[in-house]
């Protein structure tokens, strides 16, 4: 992982989270699907997403309703 957006992972990230993430980092996911799955298995996740994108010079697109 690169250490950017370490900062931003809670101490004990959930295994289901961890999996989508490397799945994202691999370029198997989109960044919809990253910021729809990654807080599924925890809604406190949702800052944690923005925060990876953001280390990762990511522009976070406005959420569409």
């Amino acid at each position: 992982m690169l250490p950017g957006f370490l900062a931003c992972l809670p101490p004990h990230l959930h295994p289901v989270s961890a999996q989508i993430l490397q799945l994202f980092l691999n370029g198997d996911l989109t960044l919809g699907e990253f910021r729809r799955m990654f807080s599924l298995p925890n809604s406190d996740y949702l800052p944690v997403t923005d925060c990876i994108l953001r280390a990762l010079h990511i522009e976070i697109p406005p959420v569409e309703l």
